[in-house]
């Protein structure tokens, strides 16, 4: 039973800015803001309605993600790829 100090998800939709698949990390503008976010194995990512790899994802994917965010640091639970943005543009 979640307690109150276990912080709700919130999910937003985002642009991808920057992916650290290293430190299992994503640079995300949400809005006119940045949040890094983590991404833990278990994350589930979501391309064209099927579990990819995080590294299929690529800078400029505009995603919804669903995380968690504590004490300054972020970790998603699951991200879903919406949509590139047109070439060109």
């Amino acid at each position: 039973m979640p307690t109150s100090n276990t912080p709700a998800w919130s999910q937003a939709r985002a642009v991808i800015c920057r992916i650290d698949l290293v430190n299992r990390e994503l640079e995300l503008l949400i809005g006119e803001a940045r949040l890094n976010i983590g991404v833990p194995p278990d994350c589930m990512v979501v391309l064209r309605g099927e579990p990819v790899k995080l590294r299929m994802l690529q800078p400029g994917d505009r995603v919804r993600v669903t995380f968690r965010s504590r004490a300054g640091t972020a970790a998603a639970r699951t991200i879903e790829v919406e949509g590139a943005p047109a070439a060109g543009a």
